[in-house]
């Protein structure tokens, strides 16, 4: 009776296991048509172009008409029409099949592996929007903790990505603000400087001699000889 039990046991786990791996090798297949950024492609479904949109995941912009070309969105573009388009890729749909732009939600397969893992991995995308089906979360996470520890792609970045959040990527380039402090800086009729507000004896110098012989702001010490600031650099 034992026996019998044990190998009742075994046939039942060999048919779950079964059931598993079917449920991945039996995917439908379909070919990429077109790419429209890293995590939006088309695809020809079911005998019509369908616009699929990938699951837990967000690259950088490039066609929002808004916004200007995020950093990595090009790269991240690129790696999908590289990987996958005009080939044949395999389709699970989320539990929600499509959201409110009419969209296909899916984890789009590239043989054994999500083009989203791919994606994560090299940094080019980051785990967002996670209100539809959560079943690969844990492995996306995975696959983004490698490029976050070797502080990569999007991640290179401080600040730029965050973790699971539906607000995009925060990212300003830094403004060249050269001539608006030089205004401020060397205006005669500013506040009072000290020797402390400058970076280089040279910017104390011209600074100093902008504002006439009398030297208003004492930046020429009590040697009186013309020169500003000569402890710095």
């Amino acid at each position: 009776m034992k026996q019998i039990k044990y190998v009742l046991s075994v046939l039942f786990l060999s048919l779950i296991l079964v059931g598993c791996s079917t449920s991945e090798s039996d995917l439908d297949t379909y070919q990429v048509t077109k790419v429209i950024d890293g995590d939006t492609i088309k695809v020809n479904f079911e005998g019509q172009e369908e616009t699929v949109r990938l699951l837990l995941i967000d690259t950088p912009e490039t066609v929002h008409p808004n916004k200007p070309v995020e950093p990595f969105g090009n790269e991240a573009s690129q790696y999908v029409k590289n990987t996958i388009l005009g080939k044949n890729v395999q389709i699970k749909l989320g539990s929600e099949k499509r959201d409110k732009y009419g969209r296909l939600l899916a984890y789009v397969y590239v043989g054994d592996e999500t083009i989203q893992e791919q994606l994560l991995r090299k940094g080019l995308a980051r785990t967002a929007y996670l209100y539809n089906d959560l079943t690969m979360l844990d492995q996306f996470h995975k696959a983004q903790n490698t490029a976050r520890l070797k502080n990569i792609g999007v991640w290179s970045i401080k600040g730029y990505a965050h973790v699971d959040h539906n607000h995009g990527y925060h990212y300003e380039p830094k403004k060249d603000r050269t001539n608006e402090t030089s205004k401020i800086l060397y205006d005669p009729n500013g506040p009072d400087r000290d020797c402390g507000d400058f970076n280089t004896q040279q910017e104390a110098q011209r600074f100093m001699d902008a504002t006439g012989p009398n030297d208003p702001h004492r930046l020429d010490g009590n040697d009186n000889d013309g020169l500003a600031c000569e402890r710095l650099p």
